[in-house]
């Protein structure tokens, strides 16, 4: 004799098997049969296809409930941090910022030392989209120490190190030249603190957009450079 439940997932997995030979194109049907049939390993394949379907097709919701499915069961770390990777970029198109933000810091937990920053980054870009400012500083304030760029502990200091950067450019001059390959997630990371910070701290953010503007003209990267004279133009129309 047995039970009810075994029996169900026996027919589940017998479907599976039919559905798996004859038509294996049904991956929707074969995720939630493996799944329901006490399979999470033959079920995972299919539910990262049918997760990665349901993105293609714009349908951020279905793709979100499914990627957290997929990492749920997924016993790879690094395997583990590209779908939580995934799934951030749901939330994120979804508007879910916070989602978005918690899923990228859980995808860099377990990803590789050179992904983690990156990771990171756009975790605090979320929650600053999301209005949660103290929270995202704090996110892109320990990345941009970690790469060598800590924030100005007072306002005093951000007025020196403003001083210091307009000296150096002044005399450099605002030209594009590839002095110094600084590295895009430095200059992504940059570009996002400058931004946010100048909306609710003019000193620092002013800092940090010269500090930006530094490492951009130096940098040889022409879309960071012209992201960061834009920066430039708006700090300074907003000063008359």
């Amino acid at each position: 004799n047995i039970s009810y439940d075994e029996m169900k997932r026996h027919m589940d997995g017998w479907l599976a098997e039919a559905m798996q030979r004859f038509d294996p194109e049904r991956v929707d049907f074969l995720a939630k049969h493996w799944q329901a049939a006490g399979e999470p390993a033959k079920a995972l394949q299919y539910l990262v296809a049918v997760a990665e379907r349901a993105a293609r097709q714009l349908a951020f919701e279905r793709a979100a409930e499914l990627f957290g499915q997929a990492a749920e069961l997924e016993t790879d770390p690094q395997a583990r941090s590209g779908l939580w990777e995934s799934l951030g970029a749901a939330y994120a198109n979804l508007g879910r910022l916070q989602d978005a933000a918690e899923a990228y810091l859980q995808a860099a937990e377990e990803a590789e030392e050179e992904r983690q920053r990156a990771l990171r980054l756009r975790a605090g870009e979320q929650l600053l989209r999301g209005g949660h400012m103290a929270r995202g500083f704090e996110v892109l304030g320990q990345v941009l120490a970690e790469m060598g760029f800590p924030l100005a502990r007072t306002p005093n200091w951000a007025v020196i190190s403003i001083l210091r950067n307009r000296t150096w450019l002044f005399f450099r001059g605002m030209k594009l030249r590839a002095k110094v390959r600084t590295p895009r997630t430095v200059l992504d990371a940059l570009y996002a603190a400058a931004t946010y910070m100048s909306v609710v701290d003019t000193v620092h953010g002013a800092d940090l957009q010269n500090r930006y503007l530094r490492q951009a003209a130096t940098s040889g990267d022409e879309g960071h450079y012209a992201l960061a004279l834009a920066v430039e133009g708006t700090h300074q129309a907003t000063q008359g």
